[in-house]
Formats: C-alpha cells, structure tokens, sequence
C-alpha cells in the first residue's frame, strides 16, 4: 500500500504547485471529452471511438478530483518567500523547496521560517 501512495502522492511543496499539476489533469479530461464530443457529433460512423473518449475524459476528471482532494488534506503553513516576498501555502513536511515565483531555493527551520540559501555572490571574498 505504501508503494501504491509513493507512487500517487508525488512531492509537491507548495499547494499552487498541487493546484497546477491538478488543472493540467483537468485540462487533459476537458480536451478529450470535447474532442470525442465532436467526432460523435461529426462523423457517428466512428461512434465507437470517441464513446469510449468521453467515457473516458469523465473518469479522468472525477478521478483527477479524488486526487487532488486526498493531495490536499496534508497541513499547510503559510511563508513569504526571502527573495521575492511572495506568499506561499507551504506543506509542513517539507523541509527545503524552490519558491513558487522567483523558483529559488529556500530551506525552513524547525520552527517554520524561511532561509535564503543561496549566496550573495556580489559580496563574496575570495
């Protein structure tokens, strides 16, 4: 059972990052369905290709729903990004992400609070 969730649950740290994977799969469902919608409409002698589309593109979105939802339950904390001040919906599991906006890394402490990690490299003495 442990595999199965590893491989249904990948690691996503912020929830937009969850959001976004999850409207790609809604956005697939939709394409599907509408395709297989028109090819019915359009040209019934291939009926039994696009029936089993839109059978299809229905299941994809309500499993995609499922999905997110059982995703979704994980707690989350909200954090301003170092670099950018952004304001993120980080997962409290994760310990080190890449901030949902200026996509540079940030690492969290124990308690909550983000650190910048990379160095100012203006500043650096060699």
């Amino acid at each position: 059972m442990d595999r199965l969730k590893s491989i249904l649950k990948p690691e996503f740290a912020t929830v937009r990052q969850l959001e976004s994977k999850g409207y790609g799969l809604f956005k697939l469902a939709g394409i599907i369905g509408i395709v297989s919608l028109i090819v019915t409409m359009c040209l019934t002698f291939l009926a039994w290709i696009s029936i089993p589309g839109l059978g299809i593109s229905i299941l994809l979105f309500f499993l995609g729903m499922v999905w997110m939802s059982w995703l979704g339950k994980e707690q989350s904390r909200v954090v301003f990004c170092p670099y950018c001040a952004s304001k993120m919906d980080v997962f409290m599991s994760r310990t080190e992400l890449d901030c949902d906006m200026c996509e540079r890394p940030i690492k969290m402490t124990p308690n909550g609070e983000p650190i910048a990690v990379e160095e100012d490299i203006m500043h650096k003495k060699y």
